[in-house]
């Protein structure tokens, strides 16, 4: 079972990468950018706090073909 989640959260965290990827193009605005910024520098638990404030956005864009 342990495997299973831990795939899960390996999905979430690629995920995670790729939105705030695609969110520093400037597509989305300065504001996301500045969170995808804010992302790559945080540590785990600051990434945490980001991502369960902002976790629309970040899906946005996980989603996004941009």
């Amino acid at each position: 079972m342990n495997d299973i989640l831990d795939t899960i959260q390996q999905h979430q965290w690629a995920a995670d990468c790729r939105a705030a990827h695609a969110m520093r193009t400037g597509v989305g605005g300065s504001f996301a950018a500045a969170l995808a910024d804010a992302y790559f520098a945080a540590d785990s638990r600051n990434k945490d706090r980001l991502l369960a404030a902002f976790r629309d956005i970040f899906d946005r864009f996980a989603t996004s073909e941009e």
